[in-house]
This record gives structure tokens, C-alpha cells and sequence, in this order.
């Protein structure tokens, strides 16, 4: 209807005219005539209004293509995950349930875009959401535009209901925290955090720790954040998958000598090799890489060498290492060039010298326990704070007459310093908590 035409052709008869064919009818009436023509030119203005809605949303190239197989002009989104997809992927996330993927039509569903929804879709849409939901997803399961609906079911439901290719958010782990940092970051323009948290199992519907502060709606409306407050409206009442904390253990020794020591059972032994931002596995000391690692993807590295074996581990989202080395020399040699590329600003190698540990952390302190995400490194009596976006660092003296208290069920450790603000007095002390 988005190309058709009426004109009224006599006392009691219109015409439809549509590029394929004219369609004439008459009326019983002037009056049943009067309600046609305008019955039928306001079903031409919405299917026209629609498809200037279509065209907003493929005006990125991204979603231009479907989320899932790559199939051009896609006509369906799901509203809720921000993804335009095709006819046979949208039929794939109906399947899932609206508490997984609530899909609406491009061209059909004129009520629910409303114009926040609109810039949703246009300045996130596909690309936020796939780095998100899809980041991790390997070559040899990405579906293509000729997948099967067999294939094109097993991948949706592995990436929405299993959670198997997301980049989960740091404060994954704890669901207090998770819901706490939601309601923080929804009075700010964030939306890419938001979709992170929410795709970690944040809950829209969740009751802050206190009684008398507001819904993350709410919070979002009162800030005027429109784009946030629609987001979270159609993710109220939608789940997410568990997050699963168990790691995949892999034994990876960084250098090109072989381990001392054998790999422990249901472990995988490989050499490994360093390459700017990417560390290389193997299975022989000169065969081709089989593996990729992006360096970026690893949340802490720590030294734990013991006695005669000199040894690190790095851990990402979805894998522990533990590589070893022939000298401590090599092993500190590896751990460096790995710390500098996770670490956001350039930092001389006397910083560097000495570490023990780096760990991608959250951190609250102040007053109002504000949060902030910062690389937590360890190095001889100092734990050094830097901010994850760059910035100026900071640095904790640990002393023998430091409280720590281990939160176990949040996974988060309480450090009570000496106060280090500039109007501390003698004696004044302050708490920093450090989510891991």
C-alpha cells in the first residue's frame, strides 16, 4: 500500500491504483464514499510513514544487512536487543518468547516507533548490539544468508538464550551490583552500558537497596534520558542467561620451550607466542598458529611462580591460562608486554618494575561510594588505580595496620586506608571496595 493511490472517479465511485493494476468500486452513498477515501488515504499514509521508518533504520549501514546471516534489507527488529534481522531470523526469535525477543515489523508496526526507539536503532542498533551479544562468535558458526533453519535455530538460541558469544559486563558476577551499577548508569547517555548490563542479567524491575529510591525507570525519566528510559521499557519484564562463572582451563606455556612439568588431567599443553595485541598457540614449537587470543580480552594476569617453576595465569570471560617459562626473566618479559597493552596509558618500565598482578576491577570510594571501572595493579607494598579510560592514577600503601574484609558473596574486598582525600586529618580513615 506504501505505492498506491485513490481518487474519487464519479458522484459515488473511487479508483485504488497501484502500479500493477486499477482497482474501481462504487458506493452505496456520499457518505460510505466520504468514509473510503478516508479510510483508505490514512492506510496509505501509515504504510508511508513506515517505510520512511524502514528507511531511517537501514540509513546505517549496519543494520542495512541482518544481525544474524547478513541478508540485505532486513524488514524485522527485535525491539528489545536493538537487532534488525530477516523474515527467517525473525521467525527463529519469535520462537525464543517475548521474554527473550519481543520482533516487530519495519514497515507494519507503526506504534511501537516511536521516535527515542528510531535513534535507538540508528545510532546503536546492529553494531552495539553485536559487540554485546556476538563478539565472540567463532568463524566456523556464523551463519550466512542461505543457513538453514536448523542452523539458523541452533545459532540464534546459542547467542539469546545461552549467552555463549556475549561480552558479559565486569560486574557480572554479582547480581547486587549488577542492578546497582543499572540504576547508576541510566541517568547518564550511556546506552552501550546499558545494553551490556542488561545483557549480563541486570534487572529493569529490580528493588534498589534502598526502599525510598526510585525504579531505573523512574531514575532514567527524571533525567531526561529518553533513549534510556525506552530501552528499559521494552526490556522489563525480558531474561537474560545465567552467568556462568566456571572457566575453561587451558595449561599454555608463553615461551618457545616446552613445560618442565606435564599438563594436569583434561588440560590442553600448547606453545604460545606473543605478537603485539594477540598471543599465538600452537602445537609444536615452529607449526602454525591454530589459536588466536586478543590480549584485550584478558581481565587479570598474575604471577604465581613457586620454587623452580616460573609461571603466570591470565584469565578472560571464558578461559583461565596458565603459561609457563624457562627463566622468571622471560616470564616477567611476557607479563609486561601483556600489561601494556591491556593498561590505557603508556607507563615507564620503573612503574612496571616489580609487579605481582593486574586485574580489570570495580571500584567504589567517597562518600557516596561513586563507581568507577580501573586496572588494580600490585606491585611490592603499593596497589596502583587506573582509571580503564585513561586518566591520572593512584596509588594505595599497604601497611600491616590496613583492614581487609572479603565480601565472598559479592566477591568484593573492602581496603579501610588512611583517609586520602586533601581535608583528611590524622586518624581519619576510608574505605575503598574493589569488586572482582
Amino acid at each position: 500500500m506504501n505505492v498506491a493511490q485513490v481518487k474519487q472517479t464519479g458522484r459515488h465511485g473511487f479508483s485504488l491504483i497501484t502500479p500493477y493494476k486499477t482497482f474501481s468500486f462504487s458506493a452505496d452513498s456520499s457518505r460510505d464514499l466520504t468514509v473510503w477515501l478516508a479510510c483508505l488515504t490514512q492506510v496509505i499514509r501509515n504504510a508511508l510513514s513506515c517505510s520512511e521508518i524502514a528507511q531511517r533504520v537501514w540509513a546505517s549501514p549496519w543494520n542495512n544487512v541482518c544481525a544474524e546471516c547478513g541478508l540485505a534489507k532486513p524488514e524485522w527488529a527485535s525491539v528489545n536487543l536493538l537487532v534488525v534481522i530477516c523474515d527467517a531470523c525473525a521467525g527463529q526469535h519469535r520462537s525464543m518468547g517475548t521474554n527473550v525477543s519481543k520482533v516487530r515489523s519495519l514497515k507494519m508496526d507503526r506504534k511501537v516507533w516511536t521516535e527515542p526507539l528510531i535513534q535507538l536503532f540508528v545510532l546503536y542498533g546492529n553494531k552495539a548490539s553485536n559487540e554485546v551479544w556476538g563478539c565472540n562468535v567463532p568463524a566456523a558458526e556464523q551463519i550466512l544468508g542461505d543457513a538453514s533453519p536448523n542452523e539458523r535455530r541452533i545459532y540464534i538460541m546459542a547467542k539469546y538464550i545461552k549467552g555463549r558469544y556475549r561480552r558479559a559486563h565486569p560486574l557480572a558476577s554479582s547480581q547486587k551490583l549488577l542492578n546497582q551499577r543499572l540504576c547508576e548508569v541510566v541517568t547518564g547517555p550511556d546506552i552501550s552500558e546499558t545494553m551490556s548490563l542488561l545483557c549480563s542479567g541486570a534487572q529493569v524491575t529490580c528493588v534498589p537497596a534502598d526502599p525510598t529510591c526510585p525504579s531505573p525507570i523512574s531514575l532514567a525519566e527524571r533525567a531526561g534520558q529518553a533513549m534510556q528510559t525506552e530501552l528499559l521499557r521494552h526490556n522489563e519484564f525480558t531474561e537474560a542467561p545465567a552467568f556462568d562463572p566456571k572457566l575453561n582451563e587451558k595449561e599454555q606455556p608463553p615461551s618457545a620451550e616446552p613445560t618442565d612439568h606435564p599438563a594436569s588431567k583434561g588440560e590442553e599443553e600448547l606453545h604460545g607466542k606473543l605478537e603485539e595485541d594477540r598471543f599465538l598457540f600452537s602445537e609444536q614449537n615452529d607449526s602454525a598458529a591454530y589459536d588466536v587470543l586478543d590480549l584485550r580480552e584478558v581481565i587479570s594476569i598474575f604471577d604465581c611462580s613457586s620454587g623452580p617453576i616460573h609461571e603466570f595465569e591470565m584469565l578472560t570471560l571464558t578461559d583461565r591460562l596458565q603459561c609457563t617459562a624457562d627463566t622468571h626473566q622471560n616470564l616477567m618479559s611476557h607479563m609486561l608486554h601483556i600489561i601494556k597493552v591491556l593498561l590505557p596509558c603508556a607507563l615507564p618500565d620503573l612503574e612496571l618494575e616489580g609487579v605481582q598482578a593486574l586485574s580489570r576491577v570495580s571500584l567504589r570510594e567517597g562518600g557516596k561510594l561513586e563507581h568507577k571501572d580501573v586496572w588494580a595493579m600490585l606491585r611490592h607494598d603499593k596497589l596502583l588505580l587506573y582509571p580503564t579510560k585513561g586518566g591520572q592514577g593512584d596509588r594505595v600503601l599497604l601497611t600491616t595496620s590496613m583492614t581487609c574484609n572479603l565480601g565472598s558473596s559479592e566477591n568484593t574486598i573492602e581496603v579501610v586506608t588512611a583517609d586520602r582525600s586533601a581535608g583528611g586529618t590524622r586518624g581519619d580513615t576510608s574505605s575503598v571496595y574493589i569488586s572482582v
